[in-house]
């Protein structure tokens, strides 16, 4: 592989703005979001697209500022090279508890736009600060991030996150159902075969975790098997062995007694992803909690998660709730799961 420099540095270690005279003209793009997390205080006075603080509209000022700030990058960022930028275009949005700024720039001439979106996003989530602080102080700057560029030699170019792989939790006999939960049919499948039909259609590889003296559930070849290498542990066991499978990997992890998932609520849970958290998650029933056994883990949660075990901490959900994890509303009722017989007759009644 090539070596790779810092082209800021010329031969005597000392910095300049790389010369790009020589280069031609291309139309140049780049998109850079920041998520702001609200206390409720400001939730509360979100209303269509807006936020109306004691300093005015915080979401438009928000915008503006952005807008000035990437136009004077180059003033900001000493390297930089002035460029005419053509467009500026903002998008935010609500999700859950974080207002999401995405800056979009372009512009045609011999350099890439990032630093400029970059900027724009950035001075965009710190106005949000300024003008809501008034409300409360409680409001967290999280991920700054480029989401894609494009234009010059090596473009376009996407920052994709890690290959995605798929995890059926199938845990085996449950005491209080007195069955295999993985075997139980509520339509035409097992729900571990139809968990893992729901999961081939979004991952390049779909594995089943079963603990080492368990036999394959109804419908899954021993290919497709996962021996847990951590037991005792319920399923951070699993979790866990997944991410030592493939440390490389983010994995769409799913319990096989969630009846009612439907593809449609895995399609949000891809689209909302967010790579730079330990997991993307969908909050549980209450409201409240996140919900674990229906995430992406990334492949940054294997040290969080070797961490907590280290420290006898072994209830995945706390693990979420004590990291940075992207939580999403929660679907409806889809997330609802049976424990026992009695609540096994009432999804069926529902029509799981």
């Amino acid at each position: 592989m090539a070596e790779r420099i810092l082209t800021h540095l010329d031969d005597h270690g000392l910095p300049g703005m790389v010369d790009v005279t020589g280069k031609s003209d291309t139309t140049r793009t780049a998109r850079a979001q920041s998520r702001v997390r609200l206390p409720v205080e400001l939730r509360q006075l979100f209303e269509d697209g807006e936020i109306r603080s004691p300093k005015g509209a915080v979401v438009q000022t928000a915008i503006l500022a952005g807008t000035m700030a990437a136009k004077r990058t180059s003033d900001l960022i000493p390297l930089c090279h002035p460029l005419p930028l053509g467009r500026v275009k903002f998008d935010t949005r609500m999700e859950h508890d974080e207002l999401v700024i995405e800056c979009e720039c372009a512009c045609h001439g011999p350099t890439g736009v990032e630093m400029e979106a970059l900027t724009g996003a950035t001075v965009a989530a710190l106005t949000v600060y300024d003008m809501g602080k008034a409300v409360s102080h409680q409001i967290e700057i999280r991920a700054t991030r480029l989401l894609w560029k494009t234009g010059g030699k090596s473009e376009p170019s996407s920052l994709a996150p890690p290959a995605l792989k798929g995890l059926v939790l199938a845990g085996g006999t449950s005491r209080r159902m007195g069955q295999d939960k993985a075997n139980l049919s509520y339509g035409d499948l097992p729900q571990a075969a139809r968990a893992f039909a729901l999961l081939s259609g979004f991952c390049s590889e779909v594995l089943v975790a079963r603990a080492p003296d368990q036999d394959p559930p109804e419908g899954i070849g021993m290919d497709a098997l996962l021996r847990d290498r951590f037991t005792g542990i319920g399923p951070l066991g699993g979790i866990l062995t997944a991410l030592t499978t493939d440390r490389r990997a983010a994995w769409l992890v799913v319990a096989c007694d969630l009846p009612l998932l439907s593809q449609g609520t895995l399609e949000v849970l891809l689209r909302d992803r967010d790579p730079s958290s330990l997991a993307t998650a969908y909050l549980d029933l209450s409201g409240i909690h996140p919900e674990p056994l229906c995430a992406i883990w990334e492949p940054s949660a294997l040290p969080v998660c070797l961490s907590s075990l280290a420290e006898d901490r072994t209830c995945p959900r706390r693990i979420l709730a004590s990291a940075r994890t992207r939580l999403l509303p929660a679907p409806g009722n889809e997330l609802a799961n049976a424990n026992t017989p009695a609540e096994r007759e009432h999804l069926l009644e529902v029509g799981a």
